[in-house]
């Protein structure tokens, strides 16, 4: 299963179709030319995903949220862009983060979709990296530990990955 969520709980969205977002919803960095549909593995990685990233939620619980589900078999492969994928070609930067997936060249209609009320989250700042600060961070680094030093180290701003999501389904 694939997830997307909407703040907008009043609509619901019966096809979905390959868009570019507006600037307010983009990363510094990540494409602006290609049509997509941003979906991901779970709903702690959609709203990792979202614009100001997990930190929206900070003190705005309880707050509601759309959730559309999609089969993932109903999705040609070839137009599933995977998380790494969009970090490695430096299309997403923050992919690694948020574990967004793109679809495209194709509209999907979701398999279900309900509103959420969430209750709490836990935000963990990860550090915002480039491809070439990981490039470079791979070739320096005897470990992981030392990976994850050298990332953190080098990183002058932060993203927040959303997790341990408490919710309930509203009716």
């Amino acid at each position: 299963m694939l997830y997307h969520v909407s703040l907008d709980t009043s609509d619901i969205v019966e096809e979905f179709t390959p868009r570019i977002p507006s600037e307010q919803s983009r990363i510094e960095g990540e494409d602006r030319t290609i049509p997509r549909i941003c979906v991901a593995n779970t709903i702690e990685d959609c709203l990792t995903g979202f614009p100001e990233g997990g930190y929206k939620l900070e003190g705005n619980c309880p707050m509601l949220i759309r959730v559309y589900e999609f089969d993932e078999n109903e999705i040609e492969k070839e137009n599933i862009v995977r998380a790494q994928e969009l970090f490695i070609k430096d299309i997403v930067p923050d992919a690694w983060v948020t574990g967004e997936h793109w679809v495209i060249n194709q509209s999907i209609k979701p398999k279900n979709h309900y509103v959420i009320q969430v209750k709490e989250v836990e935000i963990q700042d990860a550090p915002f990296i480039t491809r070439k600060m990981f490039e470079e961070a791979i070739v320096e680094g005897n470990s992981l530990q030392d990976l994850m030093d050298l990332l953190e180290n080098r990183s002058s701003a932060m993203v927040a990955r959303v997790e341990k999501l408490r919710y309930k389904k509203m009716p």
